[in-house]
């Protein structure tokens, strides 16, 4: 029998509601939580961002707007760059997954990183994260900020609406 995760966020209404007031919640198939929970690690002081391309979902939709999003697939995304506080990687027109390690670093320098701090399981996508998702079109975003925990983001809650 196959699981699905179901990845529940800490909701503003902003964030977790669309423009048109529906609730978003986001399934993760056990496939691809389990390809993205392997390479999570609580211990590891030196481990830099990670990438994933989300290969196959589907989107149900509620007045227009995504309510419930499946994701059936992902794959790890060839990466560049990749630090604890950065990475580049394209997965052309597919959503993105990417990793916000548990670690906190002074510098980019894996040897200036600890377990924890300020800067650990950080959850909110940076202007540069936001910059990105905007420029290349892709409906949603997700960051995973611990082993099982997600922060998705779309388009639309970027917007500016009169």
């Amino acid at each position: 029998m196959k699981k699905l995760f179901l990845i529940f966020l800490i909701c503003i209404p902003s964030i977790c509601l669309s423009q048109a007031g529906v609730a978003r919640q986001i399934m993760i198939s056990e496939n691809a939580m389990n390809l993205m929970s392997a390479d999570w690690n609580d211990t590891l002081t030196t481990q830099h961002e990670r990438g994933y391309c989300v290969s196959s979902y589907e989107i149900s939709y509620e007045d227009k707007s995504p309510s419930l999003i499946l994701i059936k697939s992902v794959v790890r995304a060839p990466t560049s760059n990749s630090t604890p506080y950065s990475i580049s990687f394209d997965c052309g027109r597919m959503p993105v997954i990417h990793t916000h390690p548990p670690t906190t670093c002074k510098s980019e320098s894996d040897s200036s990183c600890k377990l924890g701090g300020k800067d650990a399981y950080q959850c909110d996508p940076s202007k540069i994260d936001v910059y990105y998702f905007l420029m290349s079109g892709i409906p949603f975003g997700l960051i995973q900020c611990d082993k099982h925990a997600f922060r998705s983001y779309f388009a639309e809650d970027y917007m500016i609406h009169p």
